[in-house]
């Protein structure tokens, strides 16, 4: 930290020491409006071939100093708007030169620059699919994770709030999910730092977001680019003298919903109507019983607040940017909070007309609570979450003695809810640093050398373009773990700090390492700028594999013809200024096992006993090696179309996809005489095809800017072949419903995700219909299950899949409406056609129960109430997963809605301020959804694309308002 605040003082003082020491020289200023005539603020205007440059004020002016006599092109540009230049500046010593530009509203800009892996290309140049989030967008929503600002804005790319904890990880998608073992999340590369975590990263230091989709965009990062690729790259210093910005905002979150439950009074009543109940509780229901409001004690109106200071600039040959962050979020469930500090130093240095160096460097502390959701069943005491609602309300916060009460029987292992937010501690704190030191040098013209990558750049015959990129890479990752646990504590006062106290201290550590080498190159031609091609090949090492495969080779290719750039076309089509068509093929590789699969493994603490009573350590394989486990290959096509219309104010992109993932990696499961459970090996074969369309409009009438876009996502999965099983099932149901199994299956001819029980027929009215039914047992008011085979028996052969957790539809509508200096911005995304297991409603639906249920539940059947919908007085529900629990989750989202003022300069500039703008953002503010209870994105069983969509006392979904200023000087 003091290393670095002395770097960026004392390249500060260098700017001003350069700026002495220059010869006589000029400046350039002017103004920069739009097609009504308004002001354009945030315009970079530089001197091109040079240095010199400068961002325009909110008043839409600029100056740029020390500028050295002669004669210079200036350029005009800036997100949204068409580029404008000036070829023919003039500066003179001592004197000011004048170059003033209006730039054209355009919903695609052409000479944009897009990262796509190892380097940059030009928008119009490229031909695989990319999707590019610029930082202006990102800075729309006051998020804390950078991946929260690509919720609803790229087609083919999901983004999902599973756990919505502050701190917790999102779910990443991009085109579907390809593996049943691997991660499916995509590459995450930063300034080229590749495994990157998103969650430390500051999203006010972020300039672009592009995503890399099909095989040709992807194929050179090789085994790690089968998902999809994530680029990174943070901001540099704005062209001009060094600037000061602070960034912030404050706010408040609450919950998304509360969900209503029984009143002390109705929990009584309910509870003595109960032929089975504990006889031992009773209550006294003539008289009025107060009632505990857990939802009210556990949840809270929690803040919010981020601060950002930027030290910025670019002159002479030295470009820097320093910034240091601070976040801090409470959680809407007491106990749960997060918070990051970090700070960023990027440098880029001239050293000579032929060598450059620079370094991005970011470190940063996160310190997270978080609470007891998603787990805790049995004798763990329940979820925070789950016991918020179903704790009974007629006990109080404390007993007599003064100590949190207990539950309602002394047989029952429910703990305490508020006890839990003030006892329970788990608090995780990470210290992240990440970087690299580049350099880049000439070697001879068009040839230079950057980090581990050579690039030669020719043209021939002044229409034959050719860049042609090799490399070489390493990486080694060592993983080390140790872990304490202390049971029997006399006092919880010393927390986790004394835990040699416990009556009972166990241990444990393990340490694994992974390596992987690869080498790669790229080729990219271009003739004339209109015909268009990529080929790229890449060989990864990996030392997870077994000896004879730790090798793979993952080529693409893709063309893309220009057909806008043809005469015959600018002849027929005048008012399409950009259609290019765009092909791609090739494969990608995964490897996202862990480390050693293809090893035998033997499990070693066994207690053994030798020839008497002394048990001693003993071992045991547990795991069979495996010589032939290989790289699971991903194999996609993608056709594509990017058209832009009537003076790029309407852009339209398109593409269509198949990929299809063979050997899938897999722990197989094998029978139990082979004295195995499982083992990893390569299996069979998933299938995802898809479509993707976006839509961007811009107009401009006088000072009234209207922008208009959306996109839609259409992915469906397939699973093609299970290595010659056709369907296998997730065991173990990980619920608080321990009676829950196979509720996963796994199917050829399915997609991925589905969940598999029986189907819910309603409830028996009478004997008669039992008498018929295939369930002689039942009685009255139980639920009914139906016979789908007609065997008379309910069975394992009546189970049948009754949803599946993957969206069919993904869309996102974004626009903005802009007048003068006030702004208006949303995002509307939405989910289609899936559906959530709820697991939460499932444990609250059974009359009788001694915990607190819902208000559905006054509803149970009787034999004057023959309702079709609750089950009967101590008759619980069927004992297994059935389709009663399966809910709609299809949602229409505000995501995010935004007002701002640019201060007009005239008032900031009384402060001292270039520009000073002040906004309010509400965020997740209303969602239409059938879905009953919190949040339809939530997933209790994690991010597995095999088991998402299970609900079982999940963190609930929030609502923000915040209040915010961006400011410069």
């Amino acid at each position: 930290m003091r290393a670095t605040s002395v770097c960026v003082v004392g390249c500060v003082a260098l700017f001003t020491a350069g700026a002495q020491a220059q010869a006589p020289t000029g400046q350039i200023q002017g103004a920069v409006r739009g097609q009504g005539g308004a002001p354009l603020g945030g315009v970079s205007v530089t001197v091109t071939a040079t240095r010199f440059g400068a961002v325009t004020g909110s008043d839409g002016r600029y100056t740029i100093t020390a500028v050295p006599p002669g004669t210079y092109r200036v350029r005009a540009r800036v997100i949204g708007y068409g580029t404008a230049e000036d070829s023919n500046v003039v500066v003179v010593v001592g004197q000011t030169a004048t170059a003033d530009f209006q730039l054209q509203a355009q919903a695609i800009q052409l000479d944009a620059i897009v990262a796509v892996g190892y380097g940059t290309q030009l928008k119009k140049d490229v031909t695989g699919s990319v999707g590019s989030v610029a930082s202006a967008d990102i800075e729309k929503s006051p998020v804390t994770r950078v991946d929260q600002a690509l919720a609803g804005l790229v087609p083919g790319v999901q983004v999902q709030t599973t756990d919505a904890q502050p701190g917790a990880s999102l779910l990443i998608r991009v085109r579907g999910a390809n593996s049943l073992e691997g991660d499916n999340a995509p590459l995450v590369v930063v300034d080229g730092v590749i495994g990157a975590d998103l969650n430390e990263i500051n999203p006010a230091d972020v300039a672009s977001v592009d995503i890399l989709k099909d095989a040709s965009a992807t194929a050179i990062y090789g085994a790690r680019g089968s998902n999809g690729v994530v680029l990174v790259t943070t901001k540099r210093g704005p062209a001009g003298a060094v600037r000061f910005e602070y960034t912030g905002y404050s706010g408040m979150q609450d919950i998304s919903k509360h969900i209503p439950v029984l009143s002390a009074d109705q929990f009584a009543a309910l509870y003595m109507r109960n032929p089975n109940r504990d006889k031992s509780i009773t209550f006294d229901t003539l008289n009025h019983l107060a009632t505990t409001d857990w939802q009210g004690l556990v949840y809270r109106t929690a803040p919010i607040q981020s601060h950002q200071v930027r030290v910025a600039g670019s002159t002479g040959g030295t470009n820097l940017m320093f910034s240091g962050n601070w976040l801090a979020q409470d959680g809407v469930v007491r106990a749960s909070d997060f918070s990051r500090g970090s700070v960023r130093f990027n440098l880029d240095q001239d050293l000579s007309p032929r060598a450059r160096l620079g370094t991005r460097v970011s470190y940063s502390r996160s310190v997270g609570n978080q609470d007891r959701v998603n787990g805790g069943y049995g004798s763990g005491g329940g979820a925070v979450t789950a016991e918020a609602l179903r704790f009974p309300p007629t006990i109080p916060v404390y007993d007599s003695t003064g100590n949190f009460s207990g539950p309602l029987l002394s047989s029952q292992t429910n703990d305490n809810p508020l006890a839990m937010v003030n006892l329970l501690a788990d608090k995780t704190t990470n210290d992240y640093l990440i970087g690299n030191v580049f350099g880049e040098y000439d070697l001879v013209s068009g040839i230079w050398l950057s980090e581990n990558t050579v690039t030669l750049r020719r043209t021939l015959g002044g229409q034959h373009d050719f860049t042609l990129l090799g490399g070489f890479t390493a990486q080694q990752t060592r993983t080390a773990t140790s872990s304490t646990q202390g049971v029997g504590f006399s006092s919880d006062q010393l927390g986790y700090n004394r835990l040699n106290l416990a009556t009972l201290v166990t241990g444990s550590s393990s340490s694994e390492r992974e390596r992987l080498a690869s080498y790669f190159g790229r080729l990219n031609y271009s003739f004339g700028g209109k015909y268009l091609v990529t080929a790229t090949i890449r060989s990864d090492g990996s030392s997870k594999f077994a000896v004879n495969n730790k090798w793979a080779t993952f080529p693409s290719a893709a063309v893309a013809w220009r057909v806008s750039d043809e005469p015959f076309f600018r002849r027929l089509m005048p008012a399409v200024n950009e259609l290019k068509l765009r092909f791609s093929a090739g494969q990608s590789g995964s490897e996202a096992i862990d480390p050693y699969q293809s090893l035998a493994e033997w499990s070693v603490g066994a207690p053994y006993a030798i020839g008497g009573l002394t048990f001693f350590n003993g071992a045991h394989p547990s795991r069979n090696a495996n010589p032939n486990l290989r790289w699971e290959t991903t194999t996609q096509y993608d056709a594509g179309l990017d058209l832009s219309l009537l003076d790029n104010r309407v852009s339209f992109t398109a593409d269509a996809y198949d990929k299809t993932t063979n050997d899938l990696l897999y722990g197989k499961q094998v029978p139990y005489f082979t004295g195995f459970e499982s083992y990893v090996t390569n299996i069979g074969q998933v299938r995802n095809r898809g479509l993707e369309l976006a839509l961007d409009t811009r107009h401009t009438i006088g000072a009234l800017e209207l922008r208009l876009g959306g996109n839609l996502s259409l992915n469906r999965s397939k699973v093609l072949n299970l290595g010659g099983d056709q369907r296998f099932f997730m065991t173990g149901s990980n619920t608080s419903l321990t009676n829950w199994r196979d509720d996963v299956i796994i199917q050829v001819g399915q997609p991925l995700g589905n969940f598999y029980g029986y189907v819910w027929d309603g409830i028996f009215q009478d004997s008669a219909q039992i008498a018929h039914s295939a369930q002689p047992k039942a009685v009255p008011g139980s639920m009914k299950i139906r016979d789908l085979n007609g065997d008379g028996a309910i069975d394992d052969n009546d189970k049948t899949v009754l949803g599946n957790a993957l969206p069919r539809y993904l869309f996102g509508l974004t626009g903005s409406v802009s007048y003068r200096q006030l702004t208006l911005s949303w995002i509307v995304r939405g989910a289609l056609d899936f559906q959530v297991v709820n697991i939460s409603r499932a444990a609250m639906e059974t009359p009788g129960s001694s915990l607190n249920v819902l208000p559905s539940v006054l509803n149970y059947w009787t034999p004057s109430n023959h309702t079709n919908t609750m089950t009967a007085m101590g008759v619980g529900p069927f004992d297994g997963m059935t389709s009663r629990w399966v809910e709609d989750g299809s949602f229409v989202r505000l995501q995010n809605v935004t007002v701002g003022w640019e201060v007009p300069p005239q008032v900031s500039g009384r402060f001292g301020m270039q520009r000073l703008r002040i906004y309010a953002s509400g965020q997740n503010l209303l969602t239409a959804t059938r879905y009953s209870w919190y949040d339809p994105e939530i997933s209790s069983r994690g991010t597995n694309d095999l088991t998402l969509g299970w609900d079982d006392s999940g963190y609930p979904g929030t609502k923000t308002i915040t209040l915010g200023v961006n400011a410069s000087f």
